[in-house]
């Protein structure tokens, strides 16, 4: 999580100072691979709350309840932002690999 907090700062400050890309050619592929590695973080994150909150974070209410929303919203909430196969491809195509 401190990686991808410190990725996310750099981006930040990357398209602060150029957000159109003009100097540096890698904002959209950053920005890219930003996506896929704040999806997946949050999903181990998900995961690894739920082993700890155990039958409680497959229940609605309670104390894993927060757990429970996060563990049913974390695939659509990658999907939304696009597939994490596409900003892969995106990326890879960005750096002419």
């Amino acid at each position: 999580t401190l990686a991808c907090q410190s990725f996310l700062e750099r981006v930040a400050y990357q398209m602060q100072y150029d957000p159109y890309g003009s100097k540096d050619r890698s904002v959209v592929r950053n920005v890219s691979l930003l996506k896929v590695q704040a999806s997946k973080c949050l999903q181990m994150c998900t995961i690894e709350a739920s082993q700890i909150f155990g039958g409680r974070s497959y229940v609605r209410g309670g104390r894993g309840g927060v757990v429970e929303r996060l563990y049913r919203q974390v695939r659509a909430s990658a999907i939304a932002g696009g597939s994490e196969e596409i900003m892969l491809d995106l990326a890879m195509r960005q750096a002419k690999l």
